[in-house]
């Protein structure tokens, strides 16, 4: 069995480099980055962040950007998003290079929320806070105050789907439907947290978790080829709307499918609206 530290620096060499139109950098990309210009942003916990961190990194802890109701991952509202990237101090001024152990659930979601509040250069550490460590990088411990900025956040559109959108791609006039939830929850063999099983009509099924080394969460991504074979299937010359159960694996599917090159936006309810409104279909296999 391959151990996880010579797991991280082979896949390191294989992300390393990095392309001007790609969404991802590597460890030897950030660490000789001009902070006046590249800004990291650390996802994880306030807690984690403190027992240490990449130098020079702010924190905005994905657990923060959840909504006010008891579902509690749905679409902040505007004020609040603001209010966090404030805090953070994040102006749009530098490249955001969001970083979590791995790029995960997490970054993916983070990563979603600032290019849909209007941020334009966001980026995530192909090999995360795991491969910065193994390349003998150092840390910082300790919070970080950083001076709040007046950013004022104006949403793209088109990196967010409504449930009208989905109803739309779901009749083959808006897009293509893309469902990264398990095999099982797709077909309808097992319900999670859903008065219906199964899914939206016409959407096709890439479970976000194929896109992990070992297919298990809190685990490096799979190299580019592997990701790029991994949605072959999906037209590139559509709108790719991804959906999940609650949200959090649809934001990582936007975000490996815009390093890709897609067009792609998130159905922010995703299943938990749709299979509670019974006016909606469902499909099962």
């Amino acid at each position: 069995m391959i151990c996880r530290i010579c797991l991280v620096w082979m896949l390191s060499l294989v992300w390393a480099g990095v392309s001007a139109d790609a969404l991802h950098v590597d460890v030897a990309w950030l660490a000789a980055s001009d902070r006046s210009r590249v800004l990291p942003v650390d996802v994880r916990s306030p807690e984690r962040f403190i027992e240490g961190h990449i130098p020079g990194a702010v924190n905005l802890p994905a657990e923060a950007t959840w909504g006010d109701r008891a579902r509690g991952d749905l679409l902040p509202p505007v004020h609040r998003l603001q209010a966090l990237i404030r805090s953070a101090g994040i102006d749009g001024s530098r490249t955001l290079v969001l970083y979590d152990e791995y790029p995960g659930l997490d970054v993916g979601r983070v990563f979603w929320l600032l290019e849909l509040a209007g941020l334009p250069r966001v980026r995530y550490l192909a090999e995360g806070l795991a491969g910065w460590r193994e390349a003998g990088q150092p840390l910082e411990r300790g919070a970080v105050k950083p001076e709040p900025s007046d950013f004022v956040v104006h949403l793209r559109e088109s990196r967010y789907a409504s449930r009208l959108d989905a109803m739309l791609a779901s009749r083959g006039t808006g897009g293509v439907l893309l469902d990264a939830r398990p095999g099982a929850e797709f077909s309808g063999r097992k319900k999670v947290d859903a008065p219906r099983a199964g899914h939206i009509p016409g959407a096709i099924n890439v479970p976000v978790r194929k896109a992990f080394v070992g297919e298990v969460d809190a685990s490096p991504l799979k190299p580019p080829q592997a990701l790029r074979e991994l949605y072959a299937l999906l037209p590139r010359e559509d709108q790719v709307i991804t959906y999940c159960r609650r949200g959090r694996g649809a934001g990582l599917t936007y975000m490996l499918l815009r390093d890709l090159g897609y067009s792609v936006s998130v159905y922010a309810g995703s299943w938990f609206e749709w299979s509670r409104d019974l006016l909606l279909p469902v499909e099962t296999q």
